[in-house]
């Protein structure tokens, strides 16, 4: 029982460490020497539990899709999905598990199969939520929410990177919100996203009126008719 005990902990520092290696340096450049360094481990123990660096990779990326919701569940889907996506942006910035995933999933290291298991994971669950928040009345009837789900998750990788190219800028939460702050509106029934935290802050740069905010900070969203 001590043995298997000390496999587990064994397995779960490598894992850790693995998300370490790949986030910090990405796959092509990522070694198993580094992994078990920073793992505290022998190779041969590496090797034990992961024959191979693309069998960390895939183990890290199986250990970010098992994870599952990161906030919720919440009575109204649009504000678990709006929660969800907020919750995850802060996570790209400080766990190390889902920066990996992030970056193993738009390298060309790992085969893309392996790369587009999480990326069908979290779209399905946006899609399945954008769906919940229709039956409810939140969604417009004719939203495509699998494609609506697709934006969202393209809205993760496109705050990270610019975030990296600009680190003096806004951060990762902040991107994401202002995403989801221009997309929602095109997807959501008129009124559905009062209240849901998306609100920016005050105008700034020329010709900003000082104490005044915006339409949506304001409440007074307006949503198209046209179906955009």
């Amino acid at each position: 029982m001590v043995q298997q005990e000390r496999a587990v902990r064994t397995r779960r520092s490598i894992l850790a460490a693995g998300a370490q290696e790949f986030a910090e340096r990405g796959y092509e450049a990522a070694t198993c020497a580094g992994i078990a360094e920073r793992a505290g481990v022998t190779r041969g123990a590496l090797y034990f539990h992961f024959p191979s660096k693309r069998d960390v990779a895939a183990a890290v990326l199986q250990e970010w899709i098992d994870r599952g919701p990161v906030a919720g569940p919440f009575p109204c889907k649009l504000e678990e999905l709006t929660r969800r996506a907020l919750a995850t942006a802060r996570l790209l910035e400080d766990d190390a598990v889902v920066r990996a995933g992030f970056r193993l999933c738009l390298e060309q290291g790992l085969e893309t199969a392996e790369r587009k298991r999480p990326y069908l994971a979290w779209t399905g669950r946006y899609a399945e939520l954008l769906e919940a928040a229709r039956a409810q009345g939140d969604v417009r009837a004719e939203t495509a929410t699998d494609e609506i789900a697709e934006l969202i998750v393209g809205c993760f990788a496109g705050a990270r990177l610019v975030s990296q190219l600009v680190p003096e800028g806004d951060d990762v939460e902040h991107r994401v919100r202002s995403a989801l702050r221009h997309l929602l509106p095109h997807a959501a029934a008129p009124g559905a996203l009062d209240g849901l935290g998306l609100t920016p802050g005050p105008p700034t740069g020329p010709g900003a009126t000082p104490g005044a905010t915006s339409g949506v900070a304001s409440g007074a969203l307006h949503f198209p008719t046209d179906g955009m």
